[in-house]
Parts: C-alpha cells; sequence; structure tokens
C-alpha cells in the first residue's frame, strides 16, 4: 500500500470516529452523568 493510501485511511477514521463521538454525545452525556453519579466517579 501506497503512503498516501494509508493516510487517506487513517484521516477517513479519524472522520469517522469525530463523526460517531459527536453524535453519541448528546444522547449518552446523561446517561454518562448518571453513571457517574451512581459509581460516585468524578
Amino acid at each position: 500500500s501506497s503512503p498516501d493510501n494509508s493516510s487517506n485511511v487513517v484521516e477517513e477514521t479519524k472522520r469517522l470516529v469525530n463523526v460517531a463521538a459527536r453524535d453519541c454525545v448528546p444522547q449518552d452525556r446523561n446517561s454518562f452523568v448518571a453513571f457517574q453519579a451512581s459509581t460516585g466517579v468524578e
């Protein structure tokens, strides 16, 4: 595989992870806070 192809894969992976993380944040924030409260984790 060429260096260009490898870097493209990395960039695409980062983009997908960022999109997934952004999509998950609003839905998971409340349950994450509840999880922290129930476990006593700050």
